[in-house]
């Protein structure tokens, strides 16, 4: 029972604008909010990008200039107490007291001095020197060993290495040296190096953030992390691309685990080492998501709003609509009292004053009715009826209504229009002649609603002889000639057909031929038609077979005399012609 209400409910009028709207405004919000959601993401997440990636360059820039204040302390390779060390054998007691001398006063002077760890000088016939072991040679002690044939063998000045590059199981470190060359020959004749806690850099990185988890990690160019610590935090899942180690900067995405984590990445000068960035992107991204959290609830309450808007827009619509159906229901079970309350001054409310002087004029013309001229008012009230029956407004309105549903506002006025019009001149305020003009409108409007309705199967011309408009006739009596070729030629075949009117003057009579290319009739119903139109003799009951003609003919032979009326020709699949002879009458002549 329910799905049975709710199906009537969207075959309705009513249902149909709602659906229509709900659809409308439903993709219309989406596309809209999800437009929308996709920029605001969009732009946080290249604001985002560019933020870390100009945190990780900042991070870069700082280790570089920790790397080049420690480089500085280099200098003491040029001095003559180093020279003094390296060249005089003899005496190279009293010059070790004057590297520690050096040294000491370096290591008070130098902004990472509690990050100093040793300091190396190593000759090259083997005689080493550094602060924890003193004088010593160098095949004695394995790290100063390598560092020696590292700094000799590395060809650009300096050469940073840090702990992990060496393999060292000890403490995190790193070695910054350089090549100690004889001045006046620039032969290499020693090395110079700097032993630093990893705190000097680790300090730069370590306590910057992205996010609430995210964090910064330093690789050496072979893709080790280069330190570590207890409870440092490590990636995984993730293994660094390519790029990282050929790209000065740059970022991307990577899934990990089921997340995707944002890798921003930039390289220290001089050293190959690359800082890089790990941070989920759901971390940078919480304010967007909070966000489209709220596109979706505004979309969900702006649903609600435009569906409570389009269900009060849509009763303001319809309801006129249903009222006129209803009492057209009840107007066509006999009800001529059946009127409707006109509240509006819109296209509709034109129907509803003609279909109220519609049922007004049946019903005076019922009233009226006396027995000397029964069977002619029985004839003419039935022939205002064919024409202004329910049916044929109920069908029209089922028209409007599809139109409507089909957003064809422009036919819908059209055909309102004409409606109204076929309406007017069908009313005509009582008045039994009208003109030449009049009655043509009067045909037109009404193949105009009704190729609305059949438009596969109907098309029609209408050619006048402007002269002929100045006339006046007795009114409907082209349209029934018409509605019979429309519904017993055109709609039986099966490609449909058209309906041609003409008229022009002759002889002093008015000519009117109304031809269809429609399916024709059969030679014996012809002749029988031919027949009881030529002995006027055609039952009234029997209104399913050519009433309108007939009735149409009986009509003309009563106001304008036996030498008028119809002559029909027609041949069965080559269609019907039907001529209307008229007398001619001006305006204010005598028309009985």
């Amino acid at each position: 029972m329910i799905n049975e209400k709710w199906k009537c409910f969207f075959n309705s009028f009513r249902g149909k604008i709602l659906l229509i709207f709900f659809i409308f405004s439903l993709a219309s919000s989406v596309m809209l909010g999800s437009f929308c959601y996709t920029g605001v993401y969009n732009q946080m997440l290249s604001s985002t990008v560019d933020y870390s990636g100009a945190l990780a360059n900042q991070i870069s820039r700082n280790t570089s200039m920790i790397l080049e204040e420690t480089s500085r302390i280099l200098m003491i390779g040029n001095s003559s107490s180093v020279s003094g060390f390296l060249y005089d054998e003899g005496n190279r007691h009293e010059t070790t007291m004057e590297l520690i001398v050096m040294m000491k006063l370096y290591r008070e002077s130098a902004v990472f001095s509690e990050d100093i760890q040793n300091f190396y000088i190593l000759g090259n016939d083997g005689v080493c020197f550094n602060e924890k072991r003193g004088i010593y040679q160098i095949e004695r002690h394995e790290k100063s060993q390598y560092i020696y044939d590292m700094i000799l063998n590395h060809e650009n000045e300096l050469l940073v290495l840090s702990s992990r590059e060496m393999g060292w199981e000890e403490e995190d470190c790193f070695v910054i040296g350089q090549k100690i060359r004889q001045t006046w020959t620039n032969k290499t004749i020693g090395i110079i190096a700097i032993e630093m806690k990893a705190h000097a850099v680790q300090s730069v990185y370590m306590d910057e953030v992205l996010g609430e988890t995210g964090y910064f990690s330093l690789y050496d160019k072979d893709g080790r992390e280069m330190f570590s610590e207890e409870g440092s935090r490590e990636t995984e899942g993730i293994n660094l691309r390519e790029e990282v180690f050929v790209n000065e900067a740059g970022s991307y995405q990577e899934k990990a685990g089921g997340n995707t984590e944002l890798i921003v990445y930039d390289s220290i000068a001089n050293t190959g080492w690359r800082i890089v960035g790990h941070v989920p992107l759901r971390e940078l991204m919480a304010p967007v998501y909070k966000l489209g959290v709220l596109f979706l609830v505004a979309i969900l309450l702006t649903l609600v709003f435009l569906g409570a808007l389009y269900y009060y827009l849509s009763r303001r619509i319809t309801d006129p609509i249903t009222e006129l159906k209803e009492k057209m229901l009840l107007a066509e079970q006999g009800d001529m009292d059946a009127t409707v309350m006109v509240t509006s001054k819109d296209e509709i409310s034109i129907l509803q004053r003609q279909y109220n002087r519609m049922l007004s004029h049946i019903k005076v013309l019922m009233e009226e009715n006396i027995e000397e001229q029964r069977n002619l008012q029985k004839a003419e009230l039935k022939a205002l009826q064919a024409q202004i029956n329910p049916h044929f407004l109920y069908n029209t309105l089922e028209l409007v209504i599809w139109l409507a549903a089909s957003e064809e506002n422009d036919q819908v006025i059209e055909v309102v229009d004409k409606l109204a019009i076929f309406f007017k001149t069908g009313l005509s305020k009582g008045v039994e002649w009208i003109s030449v003009e009049k009655e043509i409108e009067h045909v037109e409007s009404y193949l105009s609603i009704q190729q609305c309705r059949y438009s596969d199967l109907l098309s029609f011309e209408i050619c006048m002889e402007p002269d002929i408009c100045q006339y006046f006739m007795l009114k409907m009596l082209l349209q029934p000639i018409v509605e019979n070729a429309l519904y017993h030629g055109i709609k039986n075949r099966e490609n449909g057909g058209k309906i041609t009117i003409a008229g022009k003057e002759e002889n002093g009579y008015l000519l009117f031929e109304v031809a269809d290319t429609g399916c024709g009739m059969e030679p014996e119903i012809l002749e029988d038609l031919q027949q009881k139109i030529r002995e006027n003799v055609l039952p009234y009951t029997d209104h399913e077979n050519g009433f309108g003609i007939y009735n149409v003919n009986r009509r003309i032979r009563l106001y304008y005399g036996e030498d008028c009326g119809l002559t029909i020709w027609s041949e069965r699949d080559s269609g019907t012609k039907v001529t209307i002879k008229l007398k001619k009458h001006a305006e204010g002549s005598s028309h009985v």
